[in-house]
């Protein structure tokens, strides 16, 4: 298992903002969320127990305190999430051949809220299943 601490994604990485602007207004904010989203599993990585291959299905499990009551609903969220998703698995890829293919969203939970601390933990962890390839 490995828990990732990502920060509440920028609204302009939300699909529904995005009103026909041009990729290019949200690229650097993609950039930077991959960034973060590699450095959060080269931290995590240190403390994980994650042990996968590229057959393993990952279960992913999604809990986000909000700052108000006024947040993304699930899908968005999700959407949103992909940069870092992106930046993660770029990581993981390269430590133990894993990708984003592999996960299944079971939990997310979008109903606490934390006004000094907003926040996604984001808890990857492998189940017996494996993917064909």
């Amino acid at each position: 298992m490995i828990k990732l601490t990502l920060p509440i994604p920028d609204s302009k990485l939300s699909p529904n903002r995005k009103n026909g602007k041009n990729w290019i207004s949200s690229h650097s904010i993609k950039k930077d969320a991959q960034k973060q989203g590699y450095l959060s599993a080269y931290q995590a990585w240190h403390i994980s127990k994650l042990v996968a291959d590229k057959t393993t299905i990952l279960r992913c499990d999604l809990k986000v305190y909000h700052k108000s009551k006024i947040h993304l609903d699930d899908d968005n969220l999700v959407s949103a999430l992909k940069p870092y998703q992106d930046g993660i698995f770029a990581f993981l890829e390269q430590k133990i051949q894993i990708n984003d293919k592999q996960i299944r969203y079971r939990t997310i939970d979008t109903l606490e809220m934390d006004k000094l601390n907003p926040r996604v933990i984001m808890t990857l962890s492998a189940i017996e299943r494996k993917l064909c390839l």
